[in-house]
């Protein structure tokens, strides 16, 4: 559920302007695709694709880091990486590095079994090809 804005009360030096804060402290800020589609529509007509490509690059690594996190261990890592096409010697050596989740996620075995193709089977939609199409 989104952040609910509410009215704050004027601060003396806003010169009298109304402040709008987030009500409730916590609140999760994630988006929804449907939040993430309107704010591509805002910004189609800004010159932001170099933003938006590296905006990608940060969802994707963070998803494959959140996929790896989810198999906790090194045996399951490399038993995920190899049924997505790793060979498995080099899905061990990933496994094993003792890296950190953000910095395996980057790891060249992380990125070959979850590559782009990876991604457009599961539906995850691209910032860049989204703001290409509504820019036709």
């Amino acid at each position: 559920m989104p952040a609910r804005l509410t009215p704050a009360e004027p601060s003396p030096d806003s010169g009298g302007a109304e402040v709008v804060q987030p009500s409730g402290s916590g609140e999760s800020q994630s988006f929804t695709a449907k939040e993430r589609q309107r704010a591509l529509s805002y910004f189609r007509h800004a010159a932001c694709k170099s933003h938006l490509q590296r905006m990608d690059e940060w969802i994707r690594r963070k998803l494959r880091c959140l996929r790896l996190k989810q198999r906790k261990r090194a045996g399951p890592i490399a038993e995920f990486l190899h049924q997505l096409g790793v060979p498995k010697w080099r899905a061990w050596i990933g496994a094993l590095s003792g890296k950190g989740w953000w910095r395996l996620s980057g790891s060249p075995p992380a990125m070959e079994g979850m590559s782009l193709a990876w991604f457009e089977s599961l539906g995850l939609v691209s910032l860049v090809q989204r703001c290409e199409q509504l820019n036709r």
